[in-house]
């Protein structure tokens, strides 16, 4: 995953219970989080033990609520249908670990739906490993 493409597409989703508040956080607030330093015993210990990669899947189309999102489809700024969005299964520490301590593209596993979370916010260039549908990370 590009960073910014996928914090902008994992900030998109507005469903209740898609820990919004996570997903707009940024480094000084994930670092407070309660299982925040959970990873670092198990990325120091990651060539022996590897860790799982973070699931992630398509969300359904996210809309903006209310008359802000009226306003935010009539002007241009979300598409009439709302925006593409990736929700996790799991891996959410592990993601923002990744994210706090300065990762510009981590890989990922996908939920059968590989190419479009690629197409979605991948590293230019990636696409889904044969068989294990992640997208993997590549430099620029």
């Amino acid at each position: 995953m590009n960073t910014e493409s996928f914090l902008k597409a994992w900030r998109a989703d507005r469903r209740p219970g898609s820990h919004f508040d996570v997903a707009h956080g940024n480094p000084q607030t994930w670092v407070k989080d309660s299982k925040y330093h959970w990873p670092d015993q198990y990325f120091a210990e990651s060539i022996a033990k590897p860790i799982p990669l973070a699931d992630l899947g398509l969300g359904p189309p996210s809309l903006t609520p209310g008359i802000a999102g009226i306003l935010r489809r009539s002007s241009g700024l979300e598409p009439p249908n709302g925006s593409p969005c990736v929700a996790f299964g799991d891996g959410i520490t592990r993601t923002i670990w990744l994210l706090v301590n300065g990762a510009q593209a981590f890989p990922v596993q996908c939920r059968g739906e590989g190419s479009d979370v690629a197409a979605l916010c991948g590293v230019v260039g990636s696409r889904p490993a044969d068989g294990l549908q992640s997208a993997p990370a590549t430099s620029h």
